[in-house]
């Protein structure tokens, strides 16, 4: 039986429009929660009213470095 590592492994040896092809086969496989699907529309929609509205925004760079500071498990 593969591992999920052995897969991931394999998968990283494909070409870039093949890994994004995989992503969205096994994306549209995962069954999402409709309560967290509208969820996230909502805050879509607040994340877009607010930048429209020239509220200042954080930059991606910032929100991925506090993340590994509280979880530096998760850097590669």
């Amino acid at each position: 039986m593969p591992t999920m590592e052995s897969v991931l492994d394999d998968a990283l040896r494909l070409s870039d429009d093949d890994r994004v092809r995989l992503v969205e086969r096994l994306q549209a496989s995962v069954q999402v929660d409709p309560k967290i699907e509208a969820a996230w529309k909502v805050e879509i929609q607040r994340r877009i009213d607010a930048i429209a509205a020239g509220e200042p925004t954080i930059p991606a760079e910032k929100v991925f470095a506090d993340i590994l500071a509280r979880r530096p498990e998760l850097a590669r």
